[in-house]
């Protein structure tokens, strides 16, 4: 990505929205580990290929699993590593698309992100130590520059790497290839490289599908140095979760929760909603639909999953990402061209922005609500928190 010097304005917006992202981020802020997460840092193919295993392998390479606080410590290191990088990859994104006189305004294009930056992504993204999630986003987002500055055979092997962390990767992959549609339109599939670049994590999923062995997993969970409990509970609800199981027990929480689950996902995709708002009026019908078609993608996942906020609040990824793609990419098929972004919807969105920056982190299941980075942890059955700070993590990692 290239771009060219910034105005004195727009080195002021990406001030401000450099801090808003940083303080927003900092909410999600806790030195603790997440035990039921941690699973997947501790399992490898030395059996055989495993779901959800990639992680672990590189870990293992390094870690020794009956010493597994080294590797413990080393997760959570890595996460808020990850997580910086995340933020000031979106930054840099950004700072090389703002002003760049394509599809949308500077005004406009800083609306939407101040609007994402202040929302409950980034604290949410902090706050869940240890899960996987983490390294999807540093794939998605890479895939997503990638794609935009002209490289699909290298997005194309970035995604393939995603289902080997967590299949839910595919559907975080889903709003790329709807993108490369949008610029590209069906006859860009012809080509190879962009073919490969939209579909490259599903052949992946197959293929783990395909060879996977259970005999490999049942062995890798044995081995694995947690609580027995959280084993069992991995076991039967995540590492060798049906489809079917999943459907069956999504059913049943809907149904005890209806009310509870709408207002919640309402709530969690607010600002998603008012992103698409804001970014819609520059493009053409066909556009606006495969934005809204890319950014709401992550919602799918609810029909399997019972993380409500952790996977509606993904939406706001994925739609900030769609929109710097957009931004990067220019004039494009069905684009109406730069639009001004009037003082009223100006107004409305900074406000927006500026309220939802004034909550605290906030996650919901379909049953209870959690608010403050601390009750994430402290509230899940099974776990004791673990309290390290980023020197003691060092400190142990090098020990």
């Amino acid at each position: 990505m290239t771009a060219s010097q910034p105005t004195r304005r727009q080195l002021i917006l990406l001030l401000v929205l450099t801090l808003i992202s940083v303080i927003s981020l900092q909410r999600g802020q806790r030195d603790t580990l997440e035990p039921m997460g941690f699973i997947y840092y501790v399992v490898d193919y030395s059996n055989g290929l495993i779901r959800r295993g990639l992680v672990g392998q590189c870990f293992m390479l390094v870690f020794d699993r009956a010493h597994p606080m080294q590797a413990w410590v080393a997760a959570l290191l890595v996460h808020k590593l990850l997580a910086a990088g995340v933020v000031f990859g979106m930054l840099l994104w950004l700072r090389a698309v703002i002003g760049g006189g394509g599809i949308f305004t500077e005004t406009r294009l800083a609306a939407i992100f101040a609007i994402f930056a202040a929302g409950q992504f980034y604290p949410t993204m902090l706050a869940l130590t240890t899960y996987v999630d983490i390294y999807i986003f540093a794939i998605v987002l890479a895939g997503f520059a990638l794609a935009a500055s002209g490289r699909p055979w290298m997005a194309a092997c970035v995604g393939a790497i995603g289902p080997f962390i967590h299949e839910m990767s595919v559907l975080l992959w889903a709003p790329l290839a709807l993108m490369v549609i949008w610029r590209d339109g069906l006859a860009g599939l012809r080509r190879p490289a962009l073919l490969l670049l939209c579909i490259s994590p599903v052949l992946a999923q197959l293929a783990i599908m395909l060879f996977e062995s259970p005999a490999a997993l049942a062995t890798q969970l044995a081995r694995a140095p947690i609580d027995p409990q959280i084993r069992d509970i991995m076991a039967r609800e995540q590492m060798g979760h049906t489809i079917g199981g999943d459907l069956a027990v999504m059913a049943q929480l809907y149904s005890a929760n209806t009310l509870r689950a709408a207002v919640s996902i309402g709530f969690f995709l607010l600002p998603t909603l008012a992103m698409l708002a804001a970014a819609i009026p520059a493009l053409g019908r066909r556009g606006a639909a495969l934005l809204a078609l890319a950014a709401l993608a992550p919602l799918a996942v609810l029909a399997l999953e019972f993380d409500l906020s952790r996977f509606v609040t993904m939406t706001q990824f994925t739609a900030i990402c769609c929109v710097l793609f957009i931004a990067q990419t220019g004039q494009a098929r069905g684009a109406t061209g730069a639009l001004a972004f009037g003082r009223p919807a100006c107004a409305a969105s900074f406000g927006l922005a500026a309220a939802l920056f004034s909550l605290p982190v906030i996650y919901g299941y379909f049953d209870r609500t959690l608010i403050g980075a601390q009750s994430i942890l402290a509230s899940l059955p099974l776990v004791g928190p673990v309290a390290l700070g980023v020197m003691g993590d060092l400190g142990t990692i090098l020990h």
